[in-house]
C-alpha cells in the first residue's frame, strides 16, 4: 500500500531540491503516493497575497505528513514566513535531526592536520512574536566546547545568540534589523575557531505585487582567540562592512528575475588583509512545473 504525503515543491531552488528528494526516497522501494501542494512567493497572486494556500494545510492535516522544499519569506508586504505559518497552525514545537558520524569519513569536527577535534555543548533558548505588523525572533545561549583525543584546539566558552526583528510602517514598507554572535570555525591551523559578532538592518520597498526595491548593510566583527606567528605574534581582529542594494521583478507567475550590487570593505590589524570587494549579482528563476525550476546567477 502506498503512502500518501503531501509534497511541497517550495519555490526558488526549492523544487528542484524536492525533485532530487523524491526520487531517492522512491529508490529505496517503498511506495508513495505523492498529493502535489504549493505554497510560497509563486502562489501569493492567486491566493490574494497568502503565500500558504488553505487547501495545503488541509492537505497536511489529512495525510498527516508532509515533504517541504525550501521557501522564500515574502518581503515588503508584511507576511509572516511559510515556516513559522506551518509551525503555527499546525501546533509544532520541536525540530529533530538525527545525524550519525561514520569511522573513515572525515567530518569539519575531525580534522588531525588543524587538530580540531572537540566536543561541543550548547543551551539554546529562543522567542518569536509575530503580529501583522511586528515579527521579532530573538534567541540567546550558550556554548561550551572542550578538546578531545589530545587536539590542539582551545578550550572554548562563549554566550551565541541572534535577533531579527522588522516592523511594517506601511503595506509597502518595511524596516528591518538583525544581528549575530557566535563561534565559527576557520582554517587557521593556529586559530581553528574565532568569535563572529554581526549587527545591521535594512529596508524593503514593495511596488506592486511584482517589484521590491531592498537596500541593507551591516558592521561585522571576528576575533581569533591566539595570538599566533603567522599573524605577527597578535590576536587577529578582522572588520567587515557591508551596504548594497538592488531590486526583484517578477515577470508573470513563472520568471522572476533580480539584481543586486553588495559593497565589501575588509580591514585588520594584521597587515595585508583589508581590501574592497564590489560584487554585482543578476539571479533568474524560471519555474517549468510545480515540482521542477530552473535557477541561475552570474556575480
Amino acid at each position: 500500500m502506498a503512502h500518501r504525503v503531501t509534497l511541497i515543491p517550495g519555490d526558488g531552488t526549492g523544487p528542484e531540491l524536492t525533485e532530487a528528494t523524491r526520487r531517492v526516497l522512491e529508490a529505496t522501494g517503498v511506495e508513495f503516493d505523492w498529493d502535489v501542494r504549493q505554497a510560497g512567493t509563486d502562489v501569493m497572486e492567486e491566493n490574494g497575497g497568502n503565500p500558504l494556500p488553505q487547501d495545503t494545510l488541509d492537505s497536511i492535516r489529512e495525510n498527516g505528513v508532509a515533504l517541504k522544499g525550501p521557501i522564500t519569506t515574502p518581503v515588503g508586504g508584511g507576511f509572516r514566513s511559510v515556516n513559522v505559518g506551518l509551525r503555527k497552525e499546525l501546533d509544532m514545537y520541536a525540530q529533530v535531526r538525527p545525524c550519525k558520524s561514520y569511522e573513515g569519513v572525515r567530518t569539519r569536527f575531525d580534522d588531525p592536520v588543524q587538530g580540531g577535534d572537540n566536543r561541543s555543548e550548547a543551551i539554546l533558548l529562543g522567542v518569536v512574536v509575530d503580529r501583522p505588523r511586528v515579527y521579532l525572533s530573538l534567541s540567546a545561549g550558550y556554548r561550551d566546547s572542550r578538546p578531545i583525543d589530545a587536539s590542539r584546539f582551545r578550550e572554548l566558552r562563549t554566550p551565541t545568540g541572534s535577533y531579527f526583528a522588522s516592523y511594517l510602517l506601511r503595506s509597502s514598507v518595511e524596516i528591518f534589523v538583525n544581528g549575530f554572535r557566535g563561534a565559527e570555525y576557520s582554517v587557521s591551523e593556529s586559530n581553528p575557531y574565532y568569535i563572529a559578532t554581526s549587527n545591521g538592518g535594512g529596508v524593503n520597498l514593495r511596488f506592486g505585487a511584482r517589484f521590491t526595491v531592498r537596500a541593507y548593510g551591516d558592521y561585522a566583527e571576528n576575533r581569533y582567540p591566539i595570538a599566533s606567528a603567522s599573524d605577527g605574534g597578535i590576536r587577529r581582529i578582522d572588520t567587515i562592512g557591508t551596504f548594497g542594494g538592488g531590486f526583484q521583478v517578477s515577470l508573470g507567475r513563472r520568471l522572476v528575475l533580480g539584481v543586486f550590487g553588495t559593497e565589501y570593505r575588509y580591514d585588520s590589524n594584521v597587515p595585508g588583509v583589508a581590501r574592497n570587494i564590489f560584487r554585482l549579482t543578476s539571479l533568474i528563476s524560471f519555474q517549468l512545473s510545480p515540482i521542477v525550476s530552473i535557477r541561475g546567477g552570474l556575480s
